[in-house]
């Protein structure tokens, strides 16, 4: 990525004969969740929440620091749904539209104090 975006600036500059300092920060590394992780927060919250609340979100190229935490020990980030579009509340956490339904914090509360519960079984 570094090179394709060094090479662009590069290109565009010569073409207007302008001259350009290039430094490139380095960010987060993606976040991939864990499959041991992820089958266990999948199992606690299907205890919690049932078969039909639980699933996949797609992949995407959102940007989020929860790696800083995987980079060093494995996890599992999830998404917690709460609310519908047409009541206001389809924009995700970054969108500055973003609104939380009350509703759904008590539900994930409930998922983690469940995988806890597992966890400590296990």
């Amino acid at each position: 990525m570094r090179d394709m975006v060094e090479q662009t600036v590069k290109g565009i500059c010569e073409a207007y004969g302008a001259t350009y300092d290039f430094d490139f920060m380095y960010g987060y590394s993606s976040v991939v969740n864990s499959t041991v992780e992820m089958d266990a927060l999948r199992q606690s919250a299907v205890k919690v929440v049932g078969e039909k609340g639980v699933f996949e979100v797609p992949d995407m190229m959102g940007g989020e620091d929860f790696s800083a935490y995987t980079d060093v020990k494995p996890g599992c980030f999830f998404a917690l749904g709460g609310g519908e579009a047409k009541d206001g509340y389809g924009h995700i956490n970054h969108s500055p539209e973003f609104k939380v339904d009350d509703n759904s914090l008590p539900v994930g509360t409930a998922v983690f104090v469940q995988l806890i519960k597992d966890l400590m079984i296990d």
